[in-house]
């Protein structure tokens, strides 16, 4: 009795296409993936048919794609594809680089709590870029996120910053007069100094003594008399900044910036 092996046995199953019955050497899971010759040899001719002149978008080659064939570039050697492949991922590289350079630059200077907040205002951030500002108002109306905003854009236009919590900037020159090397004066003087954005966070809210009185007037005064930026934050206006520094630092103030008066309630208390 002659004996059938396992490589003989044939299968039958029914073309999707035209339901005639087909027999292969393969037990189908799909009947979707059966199809008989004559329906295999129509499908062939109409995808020739169907056949389109494209241009490789890389190296402007003609090619000749089926219509459902979307890749449009000559083969997968293309060496012009290749190359901009490689710029693309150098691209993206750099991009990556800067973005972390970015992040790095903001975290020396913005304080931690201001550094990934992205914030809306009511006006426009460009309209008050590139002015050296007085930004005034109650607590907690916006007024450091305000003036952080403005920081992370200077940055990013590769802007020196130099940001100063002032009552803090106060106390560590303070200091100076307590410690046998210690300097209080060369601190001032960098700020006074500084080339870049300078920025003063909560102007007023020190201790008031003379000492005090006569740094934000030598700060102030350099800056206005050789023309350097800065953007101050402060809940006292110019009227109260007179009375408790100084009439001369309030007046700096006032010929150097523009005012902006930020209102509302306190974002901090729910």
């Amino acid at each position: 009795m002659l004996q059938t092996t396992e490589s003989q046995k044939s299968y039958r199953h029914k073309c999707f296409v035209c339901g005639d019955d087909v027999s292969t050497e393969h037990h189908w899971e799909m009947p979707e993936m059966v199809i008989c010759f004559d329906c295999k040899k129509k499908n062939d001719n109409a995808m020739k048919k169907e056949k389109t002149v494209n241009t490789c978008r890389y190296c402007k080659a003609d090619i000749k794609t089926n219509s459902l064939d979307n890749r449009y570039f000559c083969n997968d050697g293309c060496e012009v594809a290749d190359t901009k492949r490689v710029e693309a991922n150098h691209i993206a590289a750099m991009a990556k680089i800067e973005e972390i350079h970015l992040e790095l630059s903001i975290a020396k200077v913005i304080p931690k709590k201001y550094r990934d907040g992205n914030y809306t205002f009511d006006f426009n951030l460009d309209s008050v870029y590139d002015k050296s500002l007085f930004i005034t108002g109650p607590a907690g109306v916006g007024k450091t996120t305000l003036m952080a905003s403005l920081a992370k854009k200077y940055i990013g236009n590769d802007v020196d910053v130099k940001w100063l919590s002032f009552a803090s900037f106060i106390i560590h020159l303070q200091r100076g007069f307590k410690l046998v090397d210690g300097d209080p004066y060369t601190a001032a003087a960098e700020a006074a100094e500084f080339k870049g954005m300078l920025m003063i966070d909560d102007l007023g809210a020190e201790k008031t003594t003379e000492y005090v009185r006569q740094t934000i007037y030598y700060i102030l005064n350099e800056r206005e008399q050789n023309c350097l930026p800065i953007i101050i934050t402060s809940n006292l206006t110019l009227n109260e900044l007179s009375i408790k520094a100084d009439s001369r630092a309030a007046s700096r103030i006032a010929g150097m910036c523009k005012q902006v008066k930020l209102t509302g309630k306190d974002r901090r208390i729910k």
